[in-house]
């Protein structure tokens, strides 16, 4: 999704939960899921760590771990079946405990090895960062953190193709990232 787009989640989370619910984050997982950006996996990790009420979810290393050990010689593994697995075997007190453990152990047994995650219906390999759109939207936020530039500016010093850099620039204001004052870009 990428850390800019984080961020202007979390910017209309905080409006709306001001708006609606009083400045207190909803703590049900239900309610966390109709926040903006915000889908299965967030709002059941939200309102377990920071709630103490637990479902059963995944992220990249808790599926690992789950590949792993319950599904060795199966390929493409359903999330379901995973999701279905955990709730079989989740203990029933110490959640919080017992999520963060999965986490970190997925993190840290898995990184020399092959990854269990191929195995998943869903995994794809992440289009590499250098020279992506991403890289060139990262850059122009970076520039733009240190001081106002014109779009000549930001052509000069990123060595970017004109259409491509306005094409940029154009979705970054469209998500409210910058903004253009007198012919200068800046952070909104």
């Amino acid at each position: 999704m990428g850390y800019n787009r984080r961020a202007l989640h979390i910017r209309r989370i905080s409006e709306i939960v001001e708006k609606e619910w009083q400045g207190k984050l909803p703590s049900d997982p239900k309610s966390l899921e109709a926040l903006p950006g915000i889908g299965h996996y967030t709002s059941r990790a939200v309102a377990c760590f920071a709630f103490s009420r637990c479902e059963p979810f995944l992220d990249t290393n808790i599926r690992r771990v789950f590949i792993h050990f319950f599904f060795p010689r199966k390929k493409k593994v359903q999330d379901e079946e995973i999701l279905k697995k955990i709730t079989q075997v989740q203990p029933e007190r110490n959640l919080r405990e017992w999520y963060s453990a999965l986490m970190d152990y997925g993190a840290t047994q898995f990184s020399k090895t092959p990854n269990p995650n191929k195995k998943s219906v869903g995994w794809r390999r992440q289009t590499k960062f250098e020279g992506s759109k991403r890289e060139i939207r990262s850059h122009i936020i970076k520039e733009l953190l240190k001081t106002k530039l014109t779009s000549s500016q930001l052509q000069v010093r990123l060595q970017k193709d004109k259409t491509i850099l306005k094409d940029i620039l154009s979705e970054l204001e469209k998500e409210r990232l910058i903004k253009k004052r007198n012919s200068l870009w800046e952070i909104a």
